[in-house]
């Protein structure tokens, strides 16, 4: 009998929950089949597009949509894109293994989507709450100083 792995990088902490089911299930194959843990994947990256309300049909144009409403830089979209390709053939190929359903492949894409996940939703929080505290420090400072601006 074989047992699931536990391969692949943790996931990013704020990760979606549906997104991070599929993930978690990618980890736990990815040593023993690269080819599911790329087709997982490319469903986790489908979910991530769709919670962050990117869902316009198929994922080539979710990421499109993405990187053209600036949520990602334009040097991602070719990285999603391939990732999209691997997954897709990982998912849809005909039982032929393509060459790209590597383990070194599929770390990309567990990578791929925690910087998804970092710069859409993490960073925009952490930026959320550092704006907030400086503006409650500045409401402090204006309070105790009588509300002059030095």
């Amino acid at each position: 009998m074989i047992y699931p792995s536990g391969d692949g990088p943790a996931p990013e902490d704020q990760m979606p929950a549906a997104v991070l089911e599929d993930y978690e299930e990618a980890r736990s194959v990815a040593g023993l089949s690269p080819r599911s843990a790329a087709a997982l994947l490319r469903l986790a990256l489908e979910k991530l597009c769709s919670h962050l309300g990117y869902n316009e049909g198929n994922l080539s144009k979710s990421i499109q949509a993405l990187v053209a409403k600036e949520q990602l830089p334009p040097v991602m979209d070719k990285m999603l894109t391939n990732a999209w390709l691997i997954g897709n053939n990982a998912a849809h190929d005909d039982a032929t293994i393509s060459v790209t359903d590597d383990p070194l492949t599929v770390a990309l894409m567990f990578e791929l989507i925690n910087i998804i996940v970092q710069r859409t939703i993490v960073l925009p929080t952490r930026i959320n709450a550092t704006n907030n505290a400086l503006s409650a420090a500045k409401a402090e400072t204006s309070k105790t100083s009588g509300g002059q601006q030095t």
